[in-house]
């Protein structure tokens, strides 16, 4: 009886033990190196009118004869990376100057044995991604790691501020994805082969039901700060702080809230970042934004955007000072309530349809739909990954969990539609300024400068002047 009460006294103090040495790590370590934070050096082309004049924004689509957006489905843009599996899921992107790398996971299915880690690559220009290369499967991970490893899948890619390349991938021993441990891999500068670097030790003592789903922010220093999440029972984001040597120092709980998987965070500025979430099935389905200060040691609280995320990957980028997010509609894609686009009934589903989304007001988490990337008649396109240079953005997407398919978008296109949305809001604005002269029967057009106050001038015209400073 005693050696029983003395084993259980004995495991609380470990578990204790345990939860202090975990907190330790995630609160009491500091980050003390900025974050990668550059434009692109995009600036909008003023001087083309006629490449802007087939962009319209994609919110309301009243009419049935409204299909300019199929025809962008069916164009030269999107491009399927080769696949010679039954299944092809979660791809991640990688700009490299002259070209794009894409790796993926492919399969007869998700979660089988035979599953492997591809990598592809497209040059910038070209119409064709190569044929892709196996990087690693499960059978090669059990050899690294010296581990039992059952299945692979969400692999991760990007290049730090020293331009080493990095990949993690998702490993299983047994059951689903819940008992997952992310593995760490380091390209060569070739970008041939990848050296194994070892397991991520995430947890005290049960070191499992970890993921990786979306890209690191680098730092200045070499290191980085990468997103993952806890899958298993509350569900909930972490992000992890690597040093120059690729070593993992500490990690750090981005909220309490439950159900919020798979974080994408992107740089705000050398010391502050965004992020949003995956959720699954709960909050109402309202997709969270999340704010970090002082180099990601600080988060503030979690609050709601206007969109919903039903249990789906999103991905967010930061173009130029505006926040872009590629994201599933959800059951809200007007496109898909055009029946007879395809000619027959669409069932509509959450990941059916695939949208750029601009960040209009941040402290409101306002979003706006600037166009409908792609959608299936009865299948999905989802899990977007999505990179950006000087002149496009690129996005890489599963493809009816066939293929990975990528789109090429300019950002003209873009900020042409941002611009748009924000001269609209200028009219309605100067619109609710102007009195109504009804009962007098006078029209707008007769207003004086007796009629309009002196702070109503200044609301009328200060849209000008702040296009003007810019």
């Amino acid at each position: 009886m005693f050696l029983r009460f003395f084993f259980i006294i004995l495991c609380v103090c470990f578990i204790i033990l345990g939860s202090f040495l975990h907190l330790k790590r995630s609160d009491f370590e500091q980050n003390n190196a900025a974050f990668v934070f550059k434009s692109s050096g995009f600036t909008p082309d003023t001087k083309n009118p006629q490449n802007k004049a087939s962009v319209n924004k994609q919110i309301q689509i009243t009419t049935k004869s409204d299909l300019s957006q199929f025809q962008f489905f069916e164009s030269g843009s999107h491009l399927l990376v080769p696949n010679f599996e039954k299944s092809a899921h979660a791809s991640a992107l990688l700009d490299l100057d002259s070209k794009l790398m894409v790796v993926f996971f492919a399969g007869s299915r998700e979660g089988a044995r035979d599953v492997k880690i591809y990598g592809s690559f497209l040059s910038k220009g070209s119409m064709y991604w190569n044929e892709p290369k196996p990087l690693i499967d499960a059978q090669m991970l059990s050899h690294l790691s010296g581990k039992f490893i059952r299945k692979v899948g969400n692999p991760i890619v990007f290049k730090d501020s020293f331009n080493r390349v990095h990949l993690f991938v998702v490993g299983v021993s047994l059951g689903g994805w819940a008992t997952s441990k992310i593995y760490q891999f380091r390209f060569d500068e070739a970008l041939d082969n990848i050296e194994y670097l070892g397991e991520l030790h995430l947890g005290v003592f049960a070191n499992f039901s970890h993921l990786v789903r979306t890209p690191a922010l680098s730092l200045e220093n070499g290191g980085f700060m990468l997103p993952f999440y806890y899958e298993l029972a509350d569900k909930y984001p972490l992000v992890g702080f690597f040093d120059k040597d690729s070593k993992l120092l500490f990690t750090k709980k981005l909220h309490n809230f439950k159900s919020q998987l798979q974080p994408s965070v992107i740089p705000l500025s050398s010391s502050d970042c965004l992020a949003v979430f995956r959720i699954h099935r709960s909050h109402d389905n309202k997709m969270f934004l999340q704010q970090c200060k002082d180099f990601g040691n600080t988060w503030e609280a979690p609050y709601k955007s206007n969109l919903q995320n039903f249990d789906s990957s999103s991905v967010l980028l930061n173009i130029n000072g505006e926040v872009i997010l590629v994201h599933n509609d959800g059951l809200d894609n007007p496109l898909l309530l055009l029946y007879d686009l395809f000619h027959e009934k669409v069932r509509i589903h959450p990941r059916a349809s695939l949208s750029l989304f601009w960040l209009r007001d941040k402290s409101k988490g306002e979003f706006v739909r600037l166009m409908t990337l792609d959608a299936l008649k009865d299948g999905e396109v989802s899990y977007p990954a999505a990179v950006s240079d000087d002149t496009n953005l690129y996005i890489s997407y599963t493809y009816d969990r066939k293929q990975i398919k990528s789109i090429i978008v300019s950002l003209d296109s873009i900020f042409e539609l941002i611009k748009q949305d924000r001269e609209s809001l200028e009219e309605i604005h100067l619109e609710s300024l102007v009195p109504d002269t009804s009962q007098t029967n006078r029209d707008s057009t007769d207003l004086d400068s007796e009629t309009i106050t002196e702070e109503q001038k200044w609301e009328l015209h200060k849209f000008d002047y702040l296009r003007d400073v810019g």
